[in-house]
């Protein structure tokens, strides 16, 4: 239950983000509706005024069924019992609600350029590409010392780590706590350069041609970039006190792990919050210039826009262009690192698919404790063994090896700090509050018995899919003591 909380806390507010930022697509945007270009000619005309209000009514409709129905599956995951399924739900659901919300504004792409095609329209000469002199076009509103302090402040916030170890407390809490902080510790770090990247890369954008006038040109660019350097410096602020608060709530470690996970869910909320703020701004100098704007300027050819949204235009040497829809900038697919990003991007999503299929053959397949024979490089038998088996054998523990085993009907505390934790199954190394110490873990939680097992090389706590299997097993390793004795 906590996990679809977290998830849905994490993820419907970016469904309520998307559709709210799409819904402003049914506007206007620099004389194209639906990233089709009109001329102020064709809008005068009344079939065109009619088109335009029926293409907006259908995209209305199908944008709020494509919000209800990203809303409601993911619900599903409330009364699936499964873990992996829930896991595998969320995730595919993710790339899928994308999809589908990009569906409606597809549509309306696709028959408002059928209908210019139709009216023959579509006749153009080869695309012109209007670039600012003034000023050489530059405008730079971005330092890069604005990024030092806050990459500074997570930078220092690792020695939180190195003292957590040093004072001897991670073996009173779990190690798990100091694996988990160093993961967001260098991921904090990794995002402060990205921020800083992003920041440099869209401050170099040439300026916006809106207007004949030059002055028109670079205040209206200029206002853009401010906007979007406060976007990225209150993105990196922002990660800098959340790392600060992970490496404080390291020395509370039994609410350490509570604290990340809710604390990554409001650093999520806040950041979509943000980005909303820097949305609504940007709209607002948009219509603030609409007056000013130039709409024969931003004529452009359709041709090259598949479905309004990918860029793909091998005349344009731009790596990077300004995006037709929502906010930002697009890569230019005909570019090397445009289809560099594309591969990724299929990459992770069939990783990601993998990962969840993976996963779900995890949770599926029982475990299994059973008595095996050890072989030699000739087949010839060696030693009895307790074969613990899951898609593959995790564990061969020879029988002459066991020091000592106990019959457990209570598991200890323990604490994953590598491997599967699952409603049916518990496997890898686990820190076990008694001992102390990282053990070998292999059980069903669900189960009533439990076997402790110490061998020279560590402690395994062990169980069959049942009960029935693992008293097999405790049955024969006592077995085997008392005809050694």
């Amino acid at each position: 239950m906590l996990l679809n909380v977290i998830m849905a806390v994490g993820i419907y507010p970016v469904f309520v983000i998307m559709y709210v930022i799409l819904r402003k697509n049914a506007k206007p945007q620099k004389g194209r509706y639906f990233s089709v270009t009109f001329k102020n000619e064709w809008l005068e005309d009344e079939e065109t005024k009619k088109t335009l209000e029926e293409v907006n009514k259908a995209y209305d409709g199908g944008l709020l069924r494509a919000f209800i129905i990203s809303m409601a599956v993911p619900a599903l995951c409330f009364v699936i019992p499964y873990v992996s399924i829930q896991c595998t739900i969320w995730c595919v659901w993710i790339f899928a609600a994308i999809a589908i919300f990009y569906i409606p504004f597809f549509k309306a792409n696709a028959r408002l350029r059928k209908y210019k095609e139709e009216k023959g329209w579509n006749v153009q000469a080869e695309r012109e590409i209007h670039v600012e002199l003034k000023s050489l076009g530059q405008i730079r509103c971005v330092s890069l010392s604005r990024f030092i302090v806050p990459f500074a402040v997570t930078l220092l916030t690792g020695a939180s780590g190195i003292v957590y170890r040093a004072s001897g407390k991670v073996w009173g809490d779990s190690p798990a706590n100091e694996m988990c902080f160093y993961v967001f510790y260098i991921t904090c770090l990794l995002c402060m350069i990205l921020f800083a990247v992003c920041a440099i890369a869209m401050d170099k954008k040439n300026t916006d041609v809106i207007s004949k006038d030059s002055d028109v040109n670079l205040n209206y660019t200029r206002a853009k970039k401010n906007i979007w350097k406060s976007f990225w410096q209150q993105a990196a602020w922002l990660t800098a006190v959340m790392q600060i608060l992970i490496s404080v709530a390291l020395w509370y470690g039994e609410f350490f792990m509570s604290f990340v996970l809710w604390g990554t869910v409001s650093y999520s909320i806040v950041l979509i919050v943000v980005c909303l703020r820097i949305s609504g701004r940007l709209s607002a100098i948009d219509k603030s210039y609409a007056d000013k704007k130039d709409v024969d300027l931003c004529v452009d050819d359709d041709r090259y826009w598949i479905g309004g949204i990918i860029y793909y235009n091998p005349n344009d040497k731009r790596s990077m262009v300004e995006t037709r829809i929502g906010m930002g900038t697009t890569t230019n697919m005909a570019r090397p690192l445009g289809w560099i990003l594309d591969i990724i991007g299929i990459a992770s999503i069939v990783l990601c698919i993998g990962m969840c299929a993976w996963v779900v053959l995890e949770e599926f397949t029982p475990i299994s404790l059973s008595i095996g024979m050890v072989t030699d490089e000739n087949l010839a038998p060696v030693d009895e063994c307790i074969k613990a088996e899951h898609m593959k054998t995790e564990y061969e523990i020879l029988a002459s090896d066991i020091v000592e085993i106990s019959y457990l009907e209570e598991l200890p505390k323990m604490s994953k700090t590598n491997g599967s934790a699952m409603d049916k199954m518990y496997k890898g190394k686990f820190f076990v509050s008694e001992e102390e110490r990282k053990c070998y873990v292999f059980l069903n939680p669900q189960n009533t018995i439990f076997l402790k097992i110490k061998t020279n090389d560590g402690i395994y706590y062990m169980s069959g899919i049942d009960d029935a299997q693992t008293q097999l097993v405790y049955d024969f390793v006592m077995r085997f003591r008392k005809e050694g004795e």
